[in-house]
C-alpha cells in the first residue's frame, strides 16, 4: 500500500480557495496579534456566501467585484468537495468579472487560475498566471501562484527564479509554504518542516482567520512531515486539521494513507470511508480495497478496485493503452493515481502506461517521472524505468517512495551498488521496519546479490 501524500495532497495544495487565505498574503511575522481568536467552522457558510453573491450579481450584473466574489465562493465549494462543477462555475464567474474590468482586477485572474487548477488544467493555469501579472505585476497573490504552478508542472528552476526575484511575496505564511516545497525538492526536509511550522504559527497568531484556513495550514505541515517519513508527527497535524475542519477530505485522505503505510487496517477503513463520503478519491478507494483484502474479504476488495477506474476516469477493462477520453467522477482524469494503482497491483499495465504518459505530458514533475518509472518497471521496460527513476531523483528529494522505487528498479536491472544505496536511503525513513516502506526496503536489501552491474544500463 502506497503513501503518496506528496502526489495527492501536495498536488492539491493549491486547490484550497485562495479567498480563504488572501488576507494572510500581506501578513508579517513581526506584527502578529497575540492570542488571536479564530472563527469556528460553520458548515452552512459556503452555501450562504454563494447565495448572497448570486443575488448580488443578479441585482448588479455589470459589477466586476460581485462576479469576483461569486467566483471565490464557488472556489470554496470546489475546494471543500473537490467539485469540478463548482470549479467550472467559479471559472465562468471569474471570466465574467475580467470581461467587465481588467484594470486592478488581478484577483479575478488569480481566481481563474485557481479554477483551472481545480480542474487539473495545468497549462491553462500557468498561462493565466502570466495574465494576472500583466494586470498587476507586483500582486503578491499572483506572484505566489506563478511560483506554485511552476512547481506543479515540474519547472522547479523557474519557480526558484520567481521566488528570488520577488522575495517579499514569500515572507508571508502562504509564501513560506511555497519556499518549503522548494526545500523539500532539494532534499532539505528539516528546513522545509521548520519553515512550514513557522507558517502555521504565524497563521495561528493572525486574528480573523477562520477554522478552514487554519486547518489548511496544519494540513500543509502534515504533508511536509509525511513526505519526510515523520509519520507520528504528521498524524498529529492531520488530527489538528480535522479538529478545526472535520470535512477536510485532504486531511482524511492523509490519515488514510498514514494508516495504510503503518498497516493499521481498521483505521484505513475508518478514515477511508470518511474521505469517500466527502470527496471520493481513486487512491483512497484502492487503499480501502487493500484493507479489505488484508482481512480476507476478496470480493469486497475487488469492488473497491473496480471503483478506482471509475473515479479515475479510466475503464478497468481498457488494456489497449488507448487515449480514451472519459472523465472520472471529478470531471477530469486522475491519470497519475490510476497509473500508480495499476502498477502497485499489477493490473491493466498497458492502460497504466498510457495514463502515465498522459500525466507526464501535463506536468513533468518528479512524481510524474516516478510514476512512469514504476509503470515501466512493472511492464519489464527496465531501461526506460532506470532512466525515468534517475530523473525523478535528480533533485535529491528525500521522498521514501522515490528511493524505494529506484532501489527496486536498480536491483532488477542489475545495478546492485546503486540499488543498495537507494534502498538504504529508503530504509532510513523507517529504521524499525514497522511500515510497508521499511519492510519492502529491508527485504529488497537482504535479497541483493553480489555487485553485478548490467553493462547495458551503465
Amino acid at each position: 500500500m502506497q503513501l503518496r501524500t506528496q502526489s495527492i495532497a501536495a498536488a492539491l495544495t493549491i486547490s484550497v480557495g485562495w479567498a480563504l487565505v488572501a488576507h494572510l498574503y500581506q501578513a508579517r511575522a513581526s506584527t502578529p496579534p497575540l492570542g488571536a481568536d479564530h472563527m469556528p467552522y460553520d458548515a452552512g457558510q459556503i452555501d450562504r456566501e454563494i447565495e448572497f453573491h448570486q443575488k448580488r450579481v443578479q441585482r448588479d450584473p455589470g459589477g466586476p467585484i460581485g462576479w469576483r466574489m461569486l467566483s471565490s465562493a464557488y472556489l470554496s465549494r470546489a475546494s471543500e468537495s473537490d467539485s469540478t462543477e463548482a470549479a467550472q462555475k467559479a471559472e465562468a464567474a471569474a471570466r465574467r468579472s475580467l470581461s467587465l474590468r481588467q484594470v486592478s482586477n488581478a484577483a479575478s485572474a488569480t481566481a481563474l487560475v485557481q479554477a483551472f487548477l481545480q480542474q487539473h488544467r495545468f497549462a491553462d493555469a500557468l498561462t493565466e498566471t502570466e495574465n494576472a501579472l500583466k494586470i498587476e505585476p507586483e500582486n503578491s497573490r499572483a506572484i505566489q501562484q506563478r511560483a506554485e504552478v511552476l512547481i506543479e508542472v515540474g519547472r522547479y528552476a523557474d519557480a526558484e527564479t520567481v521566488i528570488r526575484a520577488h522575495s517579499p511575496a514569500f515572507e508571508t505564511p502562504t509564501g513560506r509554504l511555497i519556499s518549503a516545497r522548494i526545500l523539500e525538492l532539494h532534499g532539505k526536509p528539516d528546513a522545509a518542516i521548520r519553515l512550514a511550522k513557522q507558517s502555521v504559527a504565524e497563521a495561528d497568531l493572525s486574528s480573523g482567520v477562520d477554522a478552514r484556513t487554519l486547518a489548511w495550514f496544519h494540513g500543509r505541515v502534515a504533508v511536509t512531515l509525511a513526505n519526510a517519513g515523520r509519520w507520528s508527527e504528521a498524524e498529529t497535524e492531520f488530527k489538528t486539521d480535522l479538529d478545526l475542519y472535520p470535512r477536510d477530505y485532504r486531511a482524511l485522505a492523509g490519515m488514510t494513507r498514514l494508516c495504510a503505510i503503518q498497516e493499521r487496517t481498521t483505521d484505513v477503513l475508518h478514515y477511508g470511508a470518511m474521505t469517500q463520503l466527502v470527496a471520493p478519491m481513486a487512491d483512497v478507494e484502492g487503499l480501502l480495497g487493500d484493507a479489505e483484502l488484508a482481512l480476507g474479504h476478496r470480493e469486497l476488495a475487488e469492488r473497491h478496485y473496480a471503483q478506482v477506474a471509475v473515479l479515475a476516469g479510466t475503464p478497468s477493462n481498457d488494456s489497449s493503452g488507448r487515449n480514451v477520453s472519459g472523465a472520472g467522477t471529478h470531471g477530469h482524469r486522475l491519470d497519475r493515481q490510476y497509473a500508480m494503482f495499476c502498477a502497485d497491483h499489477n493490473r491493466d499495465l498497458d492502460g497504466a502506461y498510457a495514463a502515465a504518459l498522459r500525466d507526464l505530458q501535463s506536468r513533468r514533475d518528479i512524481l510524474g517521472l516516478d510514476t512512469i518509472a514504476w509503470v515501466c518497471f512493472k511492464r519489464g521496460q527496465l531501461h526506460e524505468a532506470v532512466l525515468a527513476s534517475k530523473q525523478a531523483l535528480a533533485y535529491g528529494t528525500l521522498d521514501p517512495h522515490l528511493w524505494l522505487h529506484a532501489g527496486l528498479i536498480q536491483a532488477k536491472a542489475g545495478l546492485t551498488e546503486a540499488a543498495r544505496t537507494s534502498l538504504s536511503q529508503a530504509r532510513q525513513f523507517d529504521p524499525s521496519g514497522s511500515t510497508t516502506v521499511g519492510k519492502q526496503a529491508e527485504f529488497a536489501l537482504a535479497a541483493l546479490p553480489g555487485a553485478q552491474i548490467s553493462k547495458e544500463l551503465k
